[in-house]
C-alpha cells in the first residue's frame, strides 16, 4: 500500500476519519485498548518510543489507538510524515490499514445481521458490538 500524504483540507479530513474509526475499533485483537483506558489518559510529552520502534513498526496492542486518541502526537506524526520522515510515513501506513481493516469489519458485521438487499437493510448498531 502506497502512502501519500496530502496536504489541506484532506489531509485533515482522513485524520478525523482515521481517528474515529480506530478508537471504534479493535485494534489490536479484543479489546485491545479498553475505553475506561483511554477516557482517563493523560498524553505524556511526545516521543515515537511510545508507539513504536526504530522503524516505525507498532510496539504493543494499545500503541495504535492510543497515537489515535492523543490528537497532538498524530498531528505531530502527520506533520513529520508530510516532512517526509520515513518513520512517521511506516506508522501512519500502518493505521492506514488498520482503518481498513476496521471498516471492513464493520461493513461485514453491518451486512450480516440480516441485510437483504440495500438500502431497505436497518442496522441494528447495538449488536455490533457483540
Amino acid at each position: 500500500m502506497k502512502t501519500v500524504c496530502t496536504s489541506g483540507l484532506l489531509g485533515w479530513a482522513r485524520l478525523v476519519v482515521l481517528s474515529v474509526v480506530l478508537m471504534g475499533s479493535r485494534c489490536g485483537g479484543v479489546e485491545a485498548v479498553p475505553s475506561e483506558m483511554w477516557r482517563r489518559d493523560v498524553a505524556p510529552p511526545f516521543d515515537y518510543g511510545l508507539y513504536s520502534d526504530a522503524r516505525g513498526q507498532l510496539v504493543g496492542e494499545t500503541s495504535g489507538v492510543l497515537l489515535v486518541h492523543r490528537s497532538a502526537h498524530l498531528e505531530k506524526v502527520y506533520a513529520d510524515a508530510q516532512a517526509g520522515d520515513t518513520r512517521a510515513r511506516t506508522l501512519l501506513s500502518q493505521l492506514e490499514v488498520a482503518t481498513e481493516a476496521a471498516g471492513v469489519e464493520l461493513a461485514d458485521k453491518a451486512l450480516g445481521l440480516g441485510c437483504s438487499a440495500l438500502p431497505t437493510c436497518t442496522v441494528r448498531w447495538a449488536e455490533l458490538g457483540s
